[in-house]
């Protein structure tokens, strides 16, 4: 791997491609905690509250996330946190209550954490030096990218099943 392409074609399907997926669904997800908080009861400050469950997650998930890189690998953890994730998405949607719900969302955001991290810590340990800081920056931008993405593509499903 000599250019710069080479490093997009050798990770992008492994590092920025997944990256991108993630962040759409967190994109998607995160202007709906508060609207779903307040179906579920909870007035507008503890809405707010809620929805920091997100970042309070990922503020406690950071020290775990970091323990099971160093313990199963950088690529098992981002498996493990998508399908945590997953979980957590589902199981705000299934699981009555405010309470649960909160619960749910702080867990989206432990595995948001350990997915960054991990994500973080391979291109860290794999891209040469001479390219890191614009593989990392590319990294950066597509988690950028696909968190402004997710709103506008969950707009279309919302259209379509909040009005039936």
């Amino acid at each position: 791997m000599t250019s710069m392409g080479g490093l997009l074609r050798q990770y992008g399907p492994m590092v920025y491609l997944p990256s991108l997926v993630f962040s759409v669904g967190e994109g998607a997800v995160i202007p709906l905690i508060p609207v779903i908080a307040t179906q579920r009861g909870a007035d507008i400050p503890t809405a707010a509250l809620v929805a920091s469950a997100v970042v309070v997650g990922t503020l406690f998930g950071n020290v775990p996330a970091g323990w099971l890189v160093g313990r199963i690998g950088e690529r098992l953890t981002m498996a493990i946190a998508g399908a945590v994730a997953l979980l957590g998405a589902v199981a705000a949607v299934l699981l009555p209550g405010l309470a649960w719900f909160t619960v749910a969302v702080f867990v989206t955001g432990m595995a948001a954490a350990a997915f960054a991290l991990a994500r973080h810590a391979f291109m860290a340990t794999r891209v040469p030096l001479a390219f890191r800081a614009r593989a990392l920056s590319l990294l950066g931008g597509s988690t950028r990218f696909g968190q402004f993405l997710g709103p506008f593509v969950a707009a279309g499903p919302l259209a379509v099943f909040a009005a039936a």
